[in-house]
């Protein structure tokens, strides 16, 4: 065995990648990197999948490449799946770059050939010098820590076993088996950002450090080693500052200002939610700020309370009321409630669980009105003879500002029956001349 193939099987073990002799998607374009993969991981004895995507975007030089993979694989005895995609209306469409939506097309396509075929990986050609570029890239765009790592052995099913070795060892491995390969002329042209780093920057500093390469990846494995200890002093961070409850994440404030680089232990904190750096300078600068400041990502929104900042998933839009039949016996919507009514009897008891409310039925009025409570509405607590405010009666409660507003109150005829979830109103309590009863039973308070 070659010594670029026991360097290969290696760097597979070392980094828990594959199996022995498993099933495994292989991206091949037909260039060197892919053929090279193909061919090791055969000569590994692995059961290869090949799967050759066709973007359309060379006119015949991509048909070109069809056709060699396709032989290709018809000699070496693999099995090919091959797919085309119209990348540019996709783009489009996308309004995202040609470089993203081939990237997007061709990385979904071989997941679902990954569940397809039951594959335990998805295999791609990445090498040494495509993470010296991607660390440039990186670097130029602008990144935190994570993105001066070069590109990782694995992310999720995606495996790069190639990640040990650079183009020249993988040109020469094809040299000595004697395989072609073809080449991508837009490798050439400096179109796209990568190209003009591997085609123009990267030779340029190889003129100033001979050894640059070699440089860069010394750098990215100490770097790497730099980053998991940041990791795991932002995990204790996290632990310490943030936790999850009742379907919301905090951020305890008096914890986090306490912290030397608190902006950063906060970006770190928010990124999962979809919180942009930017977005996350902002807030940082305004944790003094009074509460009630809300903050969008695409997928969450973040809230300014005293104490904390609450981050809940973005909620979907209700309508901002409520009927009950009285024929209703389940509310789907906002909240699955389910609606009994019950005959008094003499040993009946009045269940204390917070998410069920027993209401006297002669003294409702239907149909009953589910809404949000308002600045100003009014109460009377179960065991007070004195109305109260719902806002005082939340500040009572030490109600936080997401539980505020995610409170639905029960209306009969104008009147509160219930803050759902939480007290009812006294005078819709059963007492001992109440005959008929309705009984309402949350079953979840997700939404």
């Amino acid at each position: 065995m070659s010594n670029i193939v026991t360097k290969i099987e290696s760097y597979i073990a070392d980094n828990k990648l594959l199996s022995k002799q498993t099933k495994i998607i292989v991206g091949v374009s037909g260039g060197a990197d892919s053929v090279a993969l193909l061919l090791l991981l055969q000569q590994l004895e692995y059961t290869c999948v090949a799967a050759h995507c066709n973007f359309h975007l060379r006119g015949q030089e991509s048909n070109r490449d069809q056709k060699f993979v396709e032989n290709l694989c018809e000699q070496r005895h693999v099995y090919l799946k091959t797919i085309s995609f119209d990348t540019k209306r996709y783009a489009s469409e996308k309004k995202i770059s040609i470089e993203m939506a081939a990237r997007d097309l061709r990385y979904n396509w071989f997941e679902s050939l990954r569940k397809e075929y039951q594959a335990e990986a998805i295999c791609v050609a990445h090498h040494k010098n495509d993470s010296i570029e991607t660390f440039l890239m990186n670097i130029i765009q602008g990144t935190g820590i994570a993105g001066l790592t070069g590109i990782k052995p694995k992310n999720g099913y995606i495996i790069r076993p190639f990640l040990c070795i650079s183009r020249f060892d993988i040109e020469e491995f094809l040299q000595q088996k004697g395989v072609s390969f073809i080449t991508d002329s837009t490798n050439k042209e400096n179109e796209f950002t990568r190209n003009k780093i591997r085609n123009i920057i990267i030779p340029e500093l190889e003129k100033i450090n001979p050894n640059f390469s070699k440089t860069i990846t010394e750098n990215i494995e100490n770097l790497t080693e730099v980053s998991a200890i940041y990791e795991d002093f932002i995990e204790k961070k996290k632990n310490e500052i943030a936790y999850a409850k009742d379907n919301c994440f905090f951020v305890d404030l008096p914890k986090l200002r306490q912290e030397k680089r608190y902006k950063t232990i906060l970006y770190e904190i928010l990124k999962p939610f979809g919180f942009k750096p930017q977005q996350v300078n902002v807030i940082a600068n305004n944790l003094d700020s009074i509460a009630g400041k809300k903050y969008y990502s695409e997928t969450h929104e973040l809230l300014k309370d005293r104490d904390n900042l609450i981050i809940t998933k973005a909620k979907e839009h209700f309508p901002d009321f409520f009927h009950i039949s009285e024929k209703d016996s389940v509310l789907e919507t906002p909240i699955f409630m389910h609606i009994t009514k019950l005959k008094k009897e003499n040993n009946f008891t009045i269940p204390k669980d917070t998410h069920i409310a027993c209401l006297d039925g002669d003294k409702m009025t239907f149909p009953l009105i589910l809404t949000k409570w308002k600045r100003g509405d009014s109460f009377f607590p179960l065991g007070m003879k004195n109305s109260k405010k719902v806002s005082d009666f939340f500040i009572d409660e030490k109600t936080n500002l997401i539980e505020k507003h995610n409170t639905w109150i029960l209306k009969s005829d104008e009147k509160i029956a219930w803050i759902v979830g939480k007290r009812i109103d006294d005078r819709f309590k059963i007492t001992e001349k109440t005959k008929n009863i309705i009984l309402l039973e949350i079953m979840n308070l997700e939404k």
